[in-house]
């Protein structure tokens, strides 16, 4: 009887990290059923503990004993602003220029909670003028010419990303995520395959 598999992360994270891995999920378990969920990352923790959740995929520093975890990638969380917009940018005036281009970025989570620290201990003030539920609207918005700039997650070499490369990056940050899950409940569906396998 074919097993089913729940995945748990923020969108972004499934559509950029988990979507290109599925193909080779679907070799190690051909007969698993999976089922991705998206939510924040507290709830997604909270969930491999209670054992509502199989697997997640998770920031390393928000890892809870008695999780097991292996690593998966790093992700790299950026500004892009269109060079037309940002003429002249350098070092000594970004602080006075980032006030001038307006931002979009996604609704509260860790990034918008660091982006908005790191930027007031730096005396930078933001224009975010446009809150979205994805990184992934944000960055249509910047590739559409809609919104002037964009802060976003670049983790997976997909054409959007590509496309954004091309933008002028104002500021960045990595951080290291990792499959996570609670062995018993993970090992008994997963068998043999297990999470440390799917990082490869």
């Amino acid at each position: 009887m074919p097993q089913s598999i729940s995945i748990g992360s923020g969108n972004s994270v499934i559509e950029w990290i988990l979507m290109p891995r599925m193909a080779e999920l679907n070799k190690v378990l051909p007969k698993a059923r999976f089922e991705c969920v998206s939510d924040r990352t507290r709830v997604i923790v909270s969930q491999l503990l209670d054992l509502t959740l199989d697997i997640g995929i998770i920031r390393d520093d928000a890892v809870q004993r008695p999780l097991k975890t292996t690593p998966l990638t790093s992700i790299t969380y950026s500004i892009f602003v269109p060079k037309k917009l940002s003429p002249g940018v350098h070092a000594e005036n970004i602080r006075k220029r980032i006030a001038q281009i307006p931002l979009a970025t996604a609704m509260g989570g860790t990034f918008r909670d660091t982006l908005e620290t790191g930027a007031g201990k730096l005396g930078w003030p933001l224009e975010i003028v446009m809150s979205c539920s994805s990184f992934t609207q944000a960055a249509r918005l910047v590739l559409s010419g809609i919104m002037g700039a964009s802060c976003l997650a670049s983790p997976e070499s997909t054409s959007i990303l590509r496309a954004l490369s091309k933008f002028r990056s104002l500021f960045s940050k990595t951080i290291h995520a990792s499959f996570a899950w609670r062995g018993i409940r993970a090992s008994s569906k997963c068998g043999p395959s297990s999470p440390v396998l799917w990082s490869r």
